[in-house]
């Protein structure tokens, strides 16, 4: 729900360069991705090829998308509005992924 209504009220462009990039919920992080040195404990992760790999048709065997590990969000932010603001504060980080910035791009924005 707070997901959907931080895509929904999103700017162009882009909105419509996310609208094909689905958000996920899962509970973890699965086994593959922490034995690969994945924290366990992350809120959000973006997969796939990022915005300007997609528009320039560079060839991928996997589509994009977000993830939200909502039971790691929740074991973190037992209070709803603090809960809200995170959920909100990943997925902005996890767009920032798909825009193509990196970790210290994304921490400059304000959205570990």
């Amino acid at each position: 729900r707070v997901a959907a209504r931080l895509l929904e009220g999103l700017p162009e462009p882009f909105a419509s360069r996310l609208a094909d990039v689905p958000v996920v919920l899962e509970p973890r992080p699965g086994a593959a991705l922490v034995a690969d040195g994945f924290d366990p404990r992350a809120f959000g992760l973006f997969e796939g090829p990022e915005d300007f790999g997609r528009r320039s048709h560079a060839v991928t065997d996997r589509p994009s998308r977000i993830v939200l590990f909502w039971a790691n969000l929740l074991d973190a932010f037992g209070d709803e509005t603090q809960l809200h603001a995170e959920v909100e504060v990943t997925l902005l980080h996890e767009i920032g992924h798909f825009f193509g910035l990196d970790e210290d791009g994304v921490d400059a924005l304000g959205l570990r």
